[in-house]
């Protein structure tokens, strides 16, 4: 048995089988998503996963700009994705905000540690909670039960 040596080596080997489940999900390119987080590699590689998804990407690097962003671009986005943990604002005061200006838009957030009361703050706002790694298939089984157009 084939066994990774170190969380680096099982991120990569969960990383790998996520993209081929999503080469199999191509989708016609009219959603559009934003994608929030400080972290550069994360936003990357879930870029990479959207578009495969047929989503067309817009990135922001912290609570701040993914405000102004959704603001400018008002009614055009169908899914927010957010890391929680980001400069100037925290990924549950960015999903109350984003709740407040958008009350149908569909909201997912990423965390390193799922906490109670991250988890609660989250699904209080109709949000669904991903911990990192992300589970890229399941996170694309639960972005596909929201029908989004």
């Amino acid at each position: 048995m084939n066994l990774p040596r170190c969380r680096a080596q099982l991120h990569k080997r969960r990383w790998e089988e996520n993209m081929t489940y999503i080469a199999t999900k191509r989708l016609p390119q009219t959603r559009r998503v934003l994608l929030a987080g400080d972290d550069h590699t994360l936003r990357l590689q879930l870029g990479k996963v959207m578009g495969s998804a047929g989503f067309d990407v817009t990135y922001a690097e912290s609570g701040n700009s993914t405000l102004k962003l959704f603001d400018y671009a008002r009614g055009r986005f169908d899914l927010l994705i957010a890391d929680t943990c980001m400069p100037e604002t925290s990924g549950s005061a960015l999903v109350h905000a984003i709740r407040q200006r958008d009350q149908d838009i569909p909201i997912i957030a990423i965390t390193d540690l799922v906490r109670p009361e991250l988890l609660s703050e989250i699904a209080s706002c109709n949000g669904r909670l991903f911990e990192k790694p992300v589970n890229v298939k399941s996170m694309c089984t639960h972005i596909d039960t929201l029908q989004l157009i």
